[in-house]
């Protein structure tokens, strides 16, 4: 029986085989560094030595590798991304496994500094040539794809795909509508070998065009709508395209045991943090104060989980009794030095700890807007689905997509929004958390 993978199955696969190969380069690399350290073949000894320290070291390796997104789409669009993204990592996993064998001696007694210089270096060239070869089978694999539509929901799809090729997909070509004859259809299909049918999902409500897309799926062609692709390639959430009805079979209000080990660890973490940050807060508070009129804190109404409104506390980053626009930008003369700092650093966000601590928001969530910007967003369709889940101190949307200046990008990171309520679970969450703590080291977003 012949194992056929989605896009979606496909791509995680893909990832796992960069994961996989890059483990195993690593240890190549160790034995490589072996070799020429000690100029012998014959490594047994020294590899079984220095396998329980090294094998401590590679997992902090892949972990900084997947916090800068090496698995990640887009890290791998060239060839001088992927050198660059390399070369990044393998120098931020040196400094830090440099840092853990001076606090660790003891345990990483049998793990000299040249051996460790060796296996970066190594790994830098042999992880170099293993991704170029990934990239060309990328690039010569993955399913022949045919868009039917020109919404900008396929637009985006094609745009998508485009930039993405190992994202299991490659586009053999597109039509706006259906042919009035379906057998011309049928003709560029088996001409040009096309696996997968993708057909706009405001061309299925037609009739005709189900009734030809259903003979084509009984063909043995496989058939998706655009909706369901969307959201696998795009992370995000197509609100031109779906309704009420779509809401209904596809969101929960509710997920007990997740929502239960979320506030635990809610809890746990806030607490850990507020401990940790005690200090940083009283000096903070301290150059606020010494720098600019005001008060330390800035408090504001926003609105939280079903609509409720809460205040949220923040550190203050702008100039006290000063009116301006409801959207802040970069060069905003409204914010302070020690403000843009803050902003910088995501500093400004510490005393938000407390709100965690109350329940008002989690660490993740949709971030919660001030409430007379959230008046202005129910204009947009299904705005208040975000509110079904608690606010959070990150988001999808802010590690997707930049700050909103504008109705038109706020509508944007909605789509991300929705993205999340739908998938919302431990695990997203933790990678919304390590891809924030990425964007705060200022590692920027493609």
């Amino acid at each position: 029986m012949k194992l056929k993978l989605n896009g979606t199955q496909m791509n995680k696969a893909k990832k796992i085989l960069l994961l996989g190969s890059d483990a195993a380069l690593l240890y190549a690399s160790l034995a490589g560094a072996l070799a020429v350290r000690y100029q012998t073949l014959n490594i047994g000894s020294y590899f079984s030595a220095n396998f329980l320290p090294f094998s401590a070291i590679f997992s902090l390796w892949i972990l900084v590798f997947y916090i800068s997104d090496f698995y990640r789409r887009p890290e791998f669009a060239s060839q001088s991304e992927i050198i660059k993204s390399l070369a990044r990592g393998v120098f931020v996993s040196g400094l830090l496994s440099i840092v853990i064998l001076y606090l660790f001696p003891s345990f990483f007694r049998l793990t000299p500094k040249t051996n460790l210089l060796l296996v970066g270096v190594m790994f830098l060239i042999l992880s170099y040539l293993s991704r170029i070869e990934w990239l060309r089978l990328f690039k010569i694999g993955g399913v022949r794809l045919f868009v039917l539509g020109g919404s900008q929901t396929t637009r985006e799809i094609s745009a998508r795909v485009g930039t993405i090729p190992y994202a299991g997909y490659r586009i053999i070509g597109t039509e706006r509508e259906f042919p009035g004859d379906t057998s011309l259809l049928f003709e560029i299909i088996k001409k040009n070998k096309i696996e997968v049918l993708l057909v706009d999902s405001a061309l299925l409500k037609d009739k005709n065009n189900a009734a030809a897309a259903y003979e084509i799926l009984r063909s043995g062609i496989r058939v998706l709508n655009s909706t369901e692709f969307y959201e696998n390639i795009c992370e995000k959430e197509p609100l031109e395209d779906i309704n009420a009805e779509w809401f209904v079979d596809n969101v929960l209000t509710r997920r007990p045991f997740y929502d239960a080990a979320k506030r635990s660890l809610d809890i746990l973490l806030s607490c850990i943090l507020t401990v940790a940050f005690f200090i940083p807060f009283i000096i903070i508070s301290c150059l606020i104060k010494t720098t600019s009129r005001g008060p330390v804190l800035f408090s504001q109404k926003r609105t939280g989980q079903n609509g409720n409104e809460f205040t949220l506390h923040k550190f203050r980053t702008m100039k006290s009794n000063e009116n301006g626009p409801l959207w802040t930008t970069a060069r905003d003369s409204r914010i302070t030095p020690v403000g843009k700092a803050l902003r910088k650093t995501h500093l400004d966000e510490i005393p938000q700890l407390w709100n965690i601590l109350k329940g008002d928001v989690s660490f993740t969530g949709p971030r919660p807007e001030r409430v007379e910007l959230a008046k202005q967003y129910e204009k947009f369709p299904f705005y208040h689905s975000r509110h079904i889940v608690k606010p959070g101190l990150t988001g999808w949307a802010q590690i997707n997509f930049r700050s909103s200046a504008s109705l038109e990008e706020a509508f944007e990171k909605l789509k991300y929004d929705v993205y999340y309520v739908k998938n919302r679970s431990l695990v997203l969450d933790l990678m919304i958390l390590i891809r924030t703590v990425r964007h705060i080291f200022g590692i920027q977003y493609k």
